[in-house]
């Protein structure tokens, strides 16, 4: 799993978790764009609190979308057990494309890159994102369910280019399109 977070006293952990709680609630009600006086409100912290925890917020940011990241992969693990491989590999394809049709500006944001030019916090997450990937799609590949011949890589590209557009335009059909085109 991906770590960011320091190690922590229990009561400072138990208020980092909460700041994180608040910090997540408010990003999936308004976006990325916190403020962070309002997180620690919601976190029922002082801001000394947050600012002792995260010093800026991109620090903030980075734990959130660290955690997000990390159910992708603890998902991915899980679903290697799956009787069927290509449904599993599917099911973690949708929740792959949720996280990053959700989460941009929270990328963004939190790794201070543009999509032309990740830098290595991203890069990281991507990494680890790709070998949950693989594992998932080896597994299918050699179960036939899905075709040989492609990548993890180039297969996370392809669904993150259409997760990142506007859903209302396509209401899913793009996957239906990704599933019909893998599937032996």
């Amino acid at each position: 799993m991906l770590e960011l977070m320091p190690v922590r006293r229990a009561d400072g952990a138990r208020n980092a978790a909460r700041i994180v709680s608040a910090a997540r609630q408010l990003i999936d009600e308004r976006g990325s764009d916190l403020v962070l006086d309002e997180v620690a409100r919601r976190a029922g912290v002082g801001s000394p609190t947050l600012y002792r925890n995260f010093p800026a917020r991109p620090d903030l940011l980075a734990v959130v979308y660290q955690d997000e990241a990390n159910e992708l992969i603890g998902l991915a693990t899980e679903l290697l057990d799956a009787p069927d491989a290509g449904t599993a590999l599917f099911a973690w394809l949708d929740s792959f494309a949720d996280h990053v049709g959700s989460l941009p500006p929270l990328a963004l944001a939190v790794t201070g890159c543009t999509p032309e030019h990740p830098g290595p916090i991203f890069e990281r997450w991507y990494a680890a994102l790709s070998v949950a990937a693989t594992g998932l799609l080896d597994r299918a590949q050699d179960s036939g369910a899905v075709r040989t011949g492609i990548d993890a890589t180039g297969l996370l590209a392809l669904v993150g280019t259409i997760a990142v557009l506007d859903p209302r335009h396509y209401q899913f059909r793009p996957m239906e399109l990704i599933r019909g085109g893998l599937t032996t």
